[in-house]
């Protein structure tokens, strides 16, 4: 598969080449061209770079109109071609432009423009789908730490991150690119749709609270020498190892299917509470 380069091209989803039932709509539910320009560039986001090619605009447009019928001013119509042109790359300095076409029957050809990402430097991180696979986090990340909007988390940017906040936030399912956070003191993930955390990678972590997460039932927390406060209570987890956690002071596991826990090692321990688990 070839990447896309500076020039125009046209991407093989013409009658004949790739069948057009697999982006035409199926009559499932109707939408306006104004809402189906919508839908793309909310799938593209966190997706576009210089290296994107043509059969990955394909899948991300097919997914995005599946089972929808376009229409405009009462009339059905078709997506028939796409076509784009790369006006800018982005570089470590500045961000990169690239236009879609979309060309309806009909109506003639809309034009979408999308942003590239600017590349990160030496120590930066991307803000997109492959470092942060989750939408809803990936958001999360954008609004609270991404101060200058450039879709790249700079150095001191990261540096500054000590706490994320998502209580609440039923549509997180994953926290994919949490390691990227390395000064992270706290993170409160109380009451989310999170089935697994890996935290091995945020050393400097005192605070943890993950409560009411019925569907948590894989957390490592190995090495994480900081860590004082730990609330698991209502989750899914059984099975916990503290061992490494020495300066642990609080430590919640009530109303979990927990059925053993050793805390020998944990001689910093204040509290513990555990009603409702399967400890004897």
């Amino acid at each position: 598969m070839k990447k896309i380069g500076i020039c125009l091209f046209t991407i093989a989803i013409l009658l004949g080449t790739m069948p057009l039932t697999s982006v035409k709509a199926t009559g499932q539910s109707t939408i306006t061209t104004d809402e189906a320009l919508e839908l793309i560039e909310k799938a593209l986001d966190g997706k576009v770079s210089n290296e994107i090619t043509e059969q990955e605009i394909y899948e991300i447009v097919k997914e995005a109109l599946e089972g929808k019928t376009i229409t405009k001013g009462g009339i059905e119509c078709e997506l028939l071609d796409i076509t784009m042109r790369i006006i800018q790359e982005a570089t470590s300095i500045s961000s990169g432009e690239l236009w879609i076409n979309l060309d309806f029957t009909l109506l003639g050809i809309y034009q979408v423009p999308v942003p590239i990402p600017q590349l990160p430097k030496e120590g930066e991180v991307s803000i997109n789908v492959k470092n942060f696979p989750d939408s809803a986090f990936r958001e999360y990340v954008k609004t609270e730490f991404d101060k200058n909007g450039n879709d790249v988390l700079s150095v001191a940017e990261l540096e500054a991150a000590t706490r994320i906040s998502i209580g609440g936030n039923t549509q997180i399912k994953s926290v994919k690119g949490i390691e990227y956070f390395t000064s992270l003191l706290e993170l409160k993930c109380w009451r989310t749709s999170i089935e697994s955390l890996d935290l091995t990678s945020n050393k400097r972590l005192r605070l943890i609270n993950c409560a009411d997460n019925q569907n948590l039932f894989s957390l490592n927390i190995m090495g994480l020498e900081e860590l004082e406060y730990l609330d698991l209570s209502s989750t899914g987890i059984k099975d916990l190892k503290v061992k490494s956690n020495k300066r642990l002071l609080a430590l919640y596991v009530d109303n979990t299917e927990i059925g053993h826990l050793d805390v020998s090692g944990n001689s910093e321990l204040w509290f513990l509470y555990c009603s409702g688990t399967k400890i004897t």
